[in-house]
């Protein structure tokens, strides 16, 4: 807090209540989650000369909270405001309490949940720290987007803790935190109110049954009237993420691609984006748009890779960065969409591509040795700038 910038006010405070040399003065503690250079010179200046200084943590590997799980999700900061609901639905309830850390006002009032992780350790291990206290558990939920992944392993090292990456809630993970929300918010109503509803909700079962009744009643309590699934790889709205199981290892993503090729019409095939390739080269992951989610399935047959749609994202061997190349040769861990007929390309035309790439990259060897060339006669007279994107 001092660090913030409330320094004059633990000034006032100590002013009010401590007198110069006195004994009387009231015992001070001074609790930091972190100890750098400056929480020392605090203590000296704010404490008696024979202060005690206790470290728990030591040369502990891990340095943040025992009690707290580390989560991850990655989301573009444009889709957090929307997905900030979901989070605090599934993982804090309607009854539980949360704490939203912004770097920035602007931030705070476009409502952009917690850390772009921040390189600063300290601060993340003080903020993750604002729960699981007291000997209870706690979660600490950080957005990151795909250039941020290397502050996030950074944060690991650093803090010695280990992130879960997670997609975002599913529809599945929203339905059944609501719904125990709605069960316990039954409990509240007396059964003389009840005994009021009983000709109505008599009614309603000769209607729509007794399960779906409930169901209907349920839904509504909790404001789920109605889902749009988010792509558990991007948060994006109005997508589905489905995983291609391989029977065998993979060595990069342009086998999913020829697998569907081989299965899928064209059309079908020109749908998918964003393939990410599973931990341990067991298959892929990958979005469709939500409406061709069903076709994909329903076409899929005579095939020993296992095409489904996973409630929770699975584990990821590289993420999705948000690149668009499809070439598997330039990234074996993920790929972007193909679109028509150059879906069907990963095999024959594939191979005359990389043909034609050799060539080309010959031909600009040459090309780029007269520029070179070039480049020198320039420089003796008057030198050439240098641009840096």
């Amino acid at each position: 807090m001092l660090d913030l910038g409330f320094a004059e006010q633990v000034e006032d405070i100590i002013h009010e209540s401590y007198k110069t040399d006195s004994e009387d003065n009231p015992q001070t503690l001074l609790f930091s989650a972190t100890c750098p250079q400056w929480v020392y010179k605090v203590a000296k200046k704010y404490m008696k000369s024979r202060y005690e200084q206790v470290d728990l943590v030591g040369k502990m590997t891990q340095k943040a909270a025992t009690t707290v799980e580390h989560l991850a999700i990655q989301c573009h900061w444009s889709q957090r405001p929307a997905v900030i609901g979901d989070v605090l639905q599934v993982y804090s309830g309607s009854e539980g309490r949360a704490i939203i850390f912004c770097e920035t006002k602007k931030n705070v009032t476009e409502m952009a949940m917690n850390p772009h992780i921040k390189q600063d350790v300290e601060s993340y291990i003080h903020r993750s720290g604002r729960t699981g206290r007291a000997g209870r558990t706690g979660i600490c939920v950080c957005f990151y987007q795909p250039r941020e992944r290397g502050q996030l392993r950074y944060v690991e090292q650093k803090a010695g803790i280990t992130f879960k990456r997670v997609g975002v809630p599913s529809t599945m993970d929203l339905v059944k935190s609501k719904s125990m929300d709605a069960i316990r918010s039954l409990a509240s109503v007396s059964y003389a109110a009840v005994d009021f509803f009983r000709p109505s909700a008599q009614r309603l079962i000769e209607e729509k049954g007794a399960v779906d009744a409930l169901a209907a009643a349920l839904a509504h309590i909790s404001g789920a009237s109605s889902f749009e699934p988010r792509s558990l790889i991007t948060s994006d709205k109005g997508f589905v993420t489905m995983t291609l199981e391989s029977p065998e290892e993979i060595q990069d993503v342009s086998c999913a691609w020829k697998e569907l090729n081989r299965k899928l019409s064209s059309n079908a095939v020109s749908h998918v984006t964003r393939m990410c390739l599973l931990k341990g080269n067991m298959g892929v992951c990958f979005d469709v748009p939500t409406s061709e989610s069903e076709r994909l399935q329903a076409e899929w047959h005579d095939s020993d890779w296992i095409l489904s749609v996973p409630a929770k994202l699975p584990e990821i061997e590289e993420y999705y960065d948000g690149n668009t190349s499809s070439n598997p040769r330039q990234r074996s861990g993920w790929s972007g969409g193909r679109s028509g007929r150059s879906g069907r390309s990963g095999g024959r035309s594939g191979g005359r591509s990389g043909r034609q790439s050799r060539q080309g990259s010959r031909s600009g060897s040459r090309q780029d040795g007269r520029r070179r060339s070039g480049n020198r006669n320039r420089s003796r007279s008057g030198g050439h700038k240098r641009n840096f994107d």
